[in-house]
């Protein structure tokens, strides 16, 4: 619509320049109908923001689907894919980009489980029954376990991504201290889960099938695994 409310044919040109706002457009050309009913292949494009990695992919399967049902024929209509950057910044990621950081995470929640129900083969052990003896708080001894899982885990994280970007030039964006505070939330969270894991089981082995079942369901399902688009 313009200025005074009225409906305006939408032209290439403003499809292009509203592209950031409406993530994709489809381009059907002239005698389109014309061309389907004589039989003839005609090409239809989806010009799409990758940016949005969601919108345009849907977009792209509902036409071909909608272009199989309407001519009956799969090969009839021929839907291509033009793209439009509208943020200067985006950077298209790589396979090795979307692994090394969705298994970066996985290892990292592996690695602070099995910390945390370190706490369980001290207690079958008896060690923490001796700690308990000594003049400290629970909060000490649970204080201190989850800090060095904390640790751990940041120092993991950290090292998995300089190999990644100075071994194998990966992309680490343009913003290392945001960078860093999702490396640092993300051990943080990774610690509680292996600390309520700890709290609610009662021997290691039990432990140790609840954080593979809880670690690789939350891989897949959250996007370590592959993208979630």
């Amino acid at each position: 619509t313009d200025q005074n409310n009225k409906q305006q044919p939408m032209t290439l040109a403003k499809a292009r320049e509203q592209i950031s706002s409406l993530k994709a457009a489809i381009v059907i050309p002239e005698n389109f109908s014309q061309s389907i009913q004589n039989k003839r292949s005609v090409d239809v494009q989806v010009i799409v923001d990758p940016v949005d990695r969601v919108v345009p992919s849907v977009v792209n399967s509902a036409l071909n689907q909608v272009a199989t049902q309407f001519t009956g024929q799969s090969s009839l209509i021929n839907v291509t894919q033009s793209k439009i950057v509208s943020d200067p910044n985006y950077h298209q990621p790589t396979p090795f980009e979307s692994n090394v950081t969705g298994y970066a995470v996985m290892f990292m929640l592996f690695s602070t489980s099995f910390a945390g129900a370190s706490l369980l083969t001290e207690k079958e052990a008896g060690t923490l029954r001796k700690l308990k003896t000594m003049p400290i708080s629970r909060f000490s001894v649970l204080g201190g376990k989850m800090l060095s899982n904390f640790l751990v885990a940041i120092l993991q994280g950290l090292i998995l991504f300089a190999v990644g970007h100075f071994v194998f030039g990966m992309w680490l964006g343009k913003d290392a201290p945001a960078l860093l505070l999702l490396i640092i939330l993300t051990a943080f969270a990774a610690t509680g889960l292996g600390m309520l894991v700890a709290a609610f089981v009662k021997t290691r082995s039990q432990a140790t099938g609840i954080t593979i079942l809880l670690v690789l369901g939350m891989s897949a399902l959250g996007g370590s695994w592959w993208p979630l688009y």
